[in-house]
């Protein structure tokens, strides 16, 4: 009977391991995702800045 509650207990310890390396996995998405997001971001703004620049440059040959 010891046996029996001995292997229980270790499976049980080896399920909460696995869903710690998942929710690991997860966090380490989520990061990823959030780095995207905030590279998507930078190009955006680089490229308003790019547009406002090139404007400046007709208006000031034109003038």
């Amino acid at each position: 009977m010891l046996k029996f509650w001995l292997l229980v207990a270790c499976v049980r310890r080896q399920k909460a391991g696995g869903r710690r390396q998942k929710a690991g996995g997860r966090r380490q998405e989520a990061e990823g995702r959030r780095q995207e997001a905030e590279g998507r971001r930078q190009k955006a703004g680089g490229r308003r800045e790019e547009r406002f620049y090139s404007r400046l440059v007709i208006l000031a040959v034109l003038h």
